[in-house]
């Protein structure tokens, strides 16, 4: 098994989504190895910086060889600051936010629980809740974005999207437990609910929406057409720091649908890194791009 520090470093290496290196210690150095991951000296430390391919692999290898999914039980350690509050007057000394390991949730539509009861949200609110207590067989329609600030501005959101999802249930993908959480709802819905991916038009975020969308019937919701406001605003520094996820979605081309493999060669030649707030600020129109 992995001890407490391997386990919190890893932890951490899958969760992060940012564009920098991250130091990683000896005793991680060792599974990575193992994995054909390599790492890079910056300033006499090993670091690394994962493509979403290597998390993923990172994850089987730990959960096929150490026996741990590191994604389990997370709402649970959220609630140890309750459970502490009934022993202890320090109740923080728990290792999680509580807040950290919600779902977080907005739109124009309802939200449906276990106990039957309901809530009729809309765009100026956003509504938090455990996954334990969901209706995961009420939701049709699941629209999950990257940044949370398109659930704060979600109206804004709502009118670039396709017609026939301005009534979908929209999720934050958050970091984190919130992230754990997000990834066991997707497993949990119905194979009749369709959900559907908008993340950052940049590199990484075309390689996460990929990596999330292929582990079910998953579309993506990509730029109609980028106006010149929105392409002088490109980072082309982002995009040059992200090149191993372009690299590798390059590579796989060939694999996607015509319309993925056009969008991976646009954003290869014209090297961009868009951010999503950039998009819905200077409304962009979304389209439904399936990945099959």
């Amino acid at each position: 098994m992995i001890n407490a520090i391997q386990r919190k470093q890893l932890i951490k290496l899958i969760s992060y989504t940012g564009n920098k290196r991250i130091p990683v210690g000896k005793s991680v150095l060792e599974i990575l190895d193992n994995l054909g991951i390599s790492t890079v000296k910056v300033r006499d430390k090993d670091t690394v910086l994962l493509t979403t391919m290597q998390k993923l692999s990172l994850k089987k290898y730990i959960k096929d060889v150490h026996g741990e999914d590191l994604e389990k039980n997370t709402v649970e350690d959220a609630l140890k600051r309750f459970d502490l509050a009934k022993e202890i007057p320090d109740e923080k000394r728990g290792r999680s936010s509580v807040f950290g390991s919600l779902l977080n949730f907005s739109g124009n539509t309802t939200i449906t629980f276990k106990d039957k009861s309901s809530i009729a949200i809309n765009p100026n609110a956003i509504v938090s809740c455990e996954i334990d207590n969901l209706d995961t067989e009420s939701i049709s329609s699941l629209v999950v974005v990257e940044n949370g600030t398109n659930i704060i501005k979600v109206r804004e959101l709502i009118e670039l999207l396709p017609e026939s999802l301005k009534n979908s249930l929209i999720l934050y993908k958050g970091h984190g437990d919130n992230a754990a959480q997000v990834h066991s709802l997707i497993e949990k819905l119905t194979d009749s609910c369709k959900s559907y991916f908008f993340f950052d038009y940049d590199p990484a975020g075309l390689s996460m929406m990929i990596s999330e969308g292929l582990k079910r019937s998953s579309s993506l919701l990509l730029p109609e057409e980028l106006s010149s406001d929105v392409i002088r605003l490109n980072k082309k520094e982002c995009f040059e720091e992200q090149y191993s996820y372009m690299q590798s979605l390059y590579e796989k081309r060939n694999e996607f649908s015509l319309k993925i493999k056009h969008h991976i060669e646009l954003m290869n030649d014209r090297e961009y890194a868009i951010t999503q707030e950039n998009m819905v600020a200077h409304k962009v129109r979304l389209e439904i791009v399936p990945l099959e």
